[in-house]
């Protein structure tokens, strides 16, 4: 039986943390020949004061401000970066699975986390690793079909498509599909990581430019920016997508609300999910 870790990315504040108390995942799921293990990935905790700090700083990326940033990242975040924390294996009162890393808890400092939760599955030989978010759910049964095609041989890079006018498209960080050689050598590679730009952005420069030979796969991918938006969806469609992304559009967010919706017209169809 084939290993799949599931990474959610996990930060302890609104919506997650909604998100993580009242959504049911299972925390392991068989499904034909695969086995699902499901991790919630986070970092240390952030006191009040350095969390508001932190939400200061990350605003820079949006303002005039920015390049400062982008200078200072790129140079002392990768110089802080060079030592991979250990991603610690716990399991709460409900069963469900965290690696806890000793890193600063913000956008800023996602790869950081997300390589430590890689380096895990890679010595706990994982076949596959699925990185994703705490507003995702998948069809078990069309993600199920899709690696079961997968060569081992292929350094496999695969997901969700961004697309952007001034760069070759890559692959989200709300659903990024790897197997264990693209784990490997993401890992290796890891030292020409761009701390300067967002993780998923940094991580595919790395697969185009440093690994080169690989399988680069679109899957498909839907948006329910809000509750009506699942009304609209066709039982054919449920049943041919891999990913749905319940990111609300609206303030304050409603992805709790969504997610759950979504949840219950998934079982209602008898469409396995997680």
């Amino acid at each position: 039986m084939k290993r799949v870790a599931i990474l959610i990315s996990h930060a302890h504040q609104e919506p997650f943390t909604s998100l993580l108390n009242q959504l049911e995942r299972p925390s392991t799921l068989n499904f034909d020949e695969f086995k699902f293990d499901v991790f919630y990935f986070e970092g240390r905790r952030n006191r009040f004061l350095e969390g508001r700090i932190r939400t200061i700083i990350e605003k820079i990326r949006y303002s005039p401000m920015w390049p400062l940033l982008n200078i200072y990242d790129t140079f002392f975040l990768k110089l802080m970066s060079i030592t991979l924390p250990i991603a610690r294996l716990e399991t709460d009162y409900r069963g469900r699975k965290f690696l806890r890393v000793d890193s600063p808890e913000d956008q800023r400092h996602i790869a950081k986390k997300l390589y430590s939760a890689l380096s895990f599955c890679f010595e706990e030989e994982y076949d596959f690793v699925v990185r994703t978010t705490s507003n995702s759910l998948f069809n078990i049964k069309k993600l199920s079909q899709f690696l079961r095609e997968i060569n081992d041989k292929e350094i496999l890079y695969a997901g969700r498509e961004v697309k952007s006018l001034n760069r070759p498209s890559f692959i989200s960080g709300s659903f990024l599909i790897l197997n264990k050689r693209s784990v490997e050598n993401l890992l290796r590679c890891r030292k020409h990581h761009n701390f300067g730009v967002l993780d998923d952005v940094a991580i595919g420069r790395i697969f185009a430019n440093e690994i080169g030979d690989l399988s680069k796969v679109y899957l498909q991918s839907i948006d329910l920016p809000n509750l009506e938006s699942i009304a609209k969806i066709s039982k054919h469609e449920l049943g041919e997508t891999i990913h749905f992304r319940c990111k609300s559009s609206s303030i304050p967010r409603i992805d709790v609300e969504i997610v759950t919706s979504l949840t219950k017209l998934l079982s209602q169809l008898e469409i396995p999910h997680v």
